[in-house]
């Protein structure tokens, strides 16, 4: 009898370890998610940011282009060449 008592005493202490530890993990686990929350948000913000700034880059150089009057296809390699030579390159 006292050796059955001995072994509950031991499973109590270990029942009791186990939830101090199950505790911890699970503060650990809700600052975890803050963080990762906090993380998600910076850089959802960030590529939202970046993406205004390239579609800001591409309307700006497709305006300037059309200003100009210049297309893609109109800097063939002898329009380079005659620019840069007539620049005194």
């Amino acid at each position: 009898m006292e050796a059955l008592e001995q072994r509950v005493k031991l499973c109590t202490d270990e029942k009791r370890q186990l939830e101090k530890k199950v505790g911890q993990l699970e503060k650990q686990n809700s600052t975890l998610m803050g963080q990762l929350k906090k993380l998600q948000r910076i850089v959802s913000e960030s590529t939202r940011h970046t993406a205004k700034t390239g579609t800001c880059a591409m309307v700006s150089a497709h305006l300037l282009m059309s200003y100009l009057d210049i297309g893609v296809g109109d800097w063939d390699e002898s329009f380079v060449i005659r620019v840069t030579l007539s620049d005194g390159w």
